[in-house]
């Protein structure tokens, strides 16, 4: 979190801290791919984790 901040505080990102734990399908699915890129399956479950509660 506080390497967030100072990205903040430059102006680098937006305000980081939000209680939403919805992702949009498209940043699911660009993570996945990252993901598989960088650590291949072994690390990428079948299907996305998902929770309705925090």
């Amino acid at each position: 979190m506080s390497i967030a901040q100072k990205l903040y505080e430059n102006g680098f990102i937006t305000y980081m801290r939000t209680d939403s734990t919805h992702l949009s399908d498209e940043a699911i699915s660009g993570s996945r791919k990252v993901i598989k890129s960088l650590y291949g399956d072994e690390f990428l479950p079948e299907n996305p984790n998902s929770t309705q509660q925090k």
